[in-house]
């Protein structure tokens, strides 16, 4: 899987003006690494997605030389991971300080921010101990509204459940199981990653299967007169009246 893309996700009920601090110092902690790892010259990043109805960007790097990208993309993982676990962060000080900035974005409205990568995720909370849960392999219901075919296969799926977006990323050559898809109703199978405290799932890795479903099940009245009733039978209100009185 071409690893060129990461995402920054805000949980909880995110006012406009946490978001954009978020976004500033997201932008500022690409920038921070970039120079740290001598990687900005010939590489420019460049906004994949912004989910709508939730409060999600990912940025996606072009570079001849995708190594670069690559080596950004690690960073952006081990500063996540050094963040959840309190260990020193192990880059410049401009690193640290964009990446402390994200962090102390958590409050009683932004319960959680995630960092996520093609290969992991990492979520912190304001939970000293944060609970882990296991990615395992499951099947997740949704609409697919976003899809992207740029070097590497990326789509957004809305789960039917939560609402939520969630980010599912195809191995490559897997492409064909997703065409057609987009705007429907749809299964997902492969390794999801959950939320450790709602367990809702944020992200599928691994897809083995995309299967579309109906986009309307059938409205209850379209069940009537399916049963053959004979004359004279009561009418459904005259039973639940009789159930009602009895």
């Amino acid at each position: 899987m071409a690893d060129n893309a990461m995402t920054l996700a805000l949980d909880g009920n995110v006012p406009l003006r946490e978001f954009a601090i978020a976004i500033e110092h997201f932008a500022g902690l690409i920038d921070a690494l970039a120079s740290h790892m001598q990687a900005k010259d010939g590489v420019e990043w460049i906004i994949d997605d912004l989910v709508k109805r939730s409060a999600i960007a990912t940025v996606r790097g072009e570079s001849k030389n995708p190594q670069k990208v690559a080596q950004v993309i690690q960073g952006f993982a081990a500063v996540a991971t050094a963040l959840q676990t309190d260990v020193s962060i192990p880059y410049s000080n401009r690193v640290r300080t964009h990446a402390n900035q994200i962090r102390a974005i958590i409050n009683h409205q932004v319960t959680a921010v995630r960092f996520e990568t093609a290969t992991s995720d990492i979520v912190l909370t304001d939970n000293p101990t944060p609970l882990l849960l296991p990615a395992a392999y499951g099947a997740v219901e949704g609409r697919i509204q976003t899809l992207t075919n740029r070097v590497s296969l990326r789509f957004t799926l809305f789960d039917a459940f939560y609402d939520r977006a969630v980010s599912c990323y195809l191995e490559e050559g897997n492409e064909e199981i997703v065409l057609g898809a987009w705007g429907h109703m749809a299964s997902i199978e492969g390794i999801v990653a959950r939320d450790p405290d709602t367990g809702r799932p944020v992200a599928i890795r691994g897809i083995t299967s995309v299967e579309t479903l109906l986009d309307d099940m059938p409205h209850y009245h379209e069940a009537r007169s399916i049963l053959q009733v004979h004359d004279g039978a009561p009418s459904p209100e005259e039973i639940i009246r009789k159930l009602r009185d009895a």
